[in-house]
């Protein structure tokens, strides 16, 4: 299911690092339109064996 959410997400927003929101912040430079931070919350384990292969896969960057 969460790949099928990670394409959707893919196909309508603009992913973005935390090192690109923190430039923009700190250099008060503009982000892509529509931009989309992926956050994890916790740290599960569950994330690294779920989460992280498909982001990997997806060639997307996530915070965890």
């Amino acid at each position: 299911m969460f790949n099928e959410q990670l394409m959707f997400i893919k196909r309508h927003y603009t992913i973005i690092t935390m090192e690109q929101l923190i430039d923009a912040v700190d250099n008060d430079t503009e982000l892509p339109s529509k931009a989309a931070l992926l956050t994890f919350d916790d740290a599960y384990r569950d994330h690294y064996a779920y989460v992280f292969p498909i982001l990997l896969d997806q060639n997307v960057q996530g915070s965890f």
